[in-house]
């Protein structure tokens, strides 16, 4: 029975993030409030998306890395060429090569994303306001 209120709630907040996100919404913006939503959605079915399925991962580990997929598509390619960005990429290629070579993998898989969601989420936050 809980979990019928919770797939209830779960489809009246998507339509409400539907009707958000079709008005006058920046696409950066209405890709976070949908990334978020994804989140608090798959979190709420705790019971089936947290064991493992894939390599390791579960349900909401392949969202979450599906979403900062997303995310890295969405943003400008104009953008990765920065000089600003470079510390960060030293940093992130660093964490890489060192996962790789202790053979912590699924480790080094979580860093990576977590650093790209941070990444999808600065440049929403930095994008001028277009109204």
């Amino acid at each position: 029975m809980f979990e019928a209120i919770k797939l209830l709630v779960g489809v009246v907040s998507l339509i409400m993030v539907y009707r958000t996100i079709t008005g006058n919404c920046n696409k950066y913006l209405a890709f976070a409030i949908c990334a978020i939503w994804l989140r608090y959605f798959l979190s709420a079915f705790h019971t089936i998306t947290y064991p493992s399925l894939v390599a390791g991962f579960s349900i909401n580990a392949l969202g979450s890395i599906g979403v900062a997929g997303l995310g890295l598509l969405l943003i400008p390619t104009a953008v990765f060429t920065l000089k600003k960005l470079f510390p960060f990429y030293v940093f992130f290629t660093a964490i890489a090569v060192s996962g790789f070579v202790n053979m912590q993998i699924p480790g080094t898989i979580n860093v990576v994303l977590f650093l790209s969601v941070g990444r999808c989420i600065v440049f929403i936050y930095t994008q001028p306001r277009t109204e």
